[in-house]
């Protein structure tokens, strides 16, 4: 939740972009070092970052 976008694996592996919209989805990442970047969890905390950012709370907050 406190690492930028632009720092996580999923970005430099270019799953993600630079707002954290997915750019490849889970089914098609058939890489194992992508797989890796992108796990079960990883997706949840992503998606639970983005919920905050959409309500306001992404500042500060949301990547302290």
């Amino acid at each position: 939740m406190v690492t930028p976008w632009k720092k996580t694996k999923a970005y430099e592996l270019g799953i993600i972009d630079e707002k954290g919209k997915v750019l490849i989805k889970s089914r098609q990442i058939k890489n194992a070092t992508q797989r890796n970047a992108y796990t079960l969890l990883i997706r949840f905390v992503f998606n639970l970052k983005r919920m905050l950012q959409k309500i306001g709370l992404g500042g500060r907050f949301g990547t302290y």
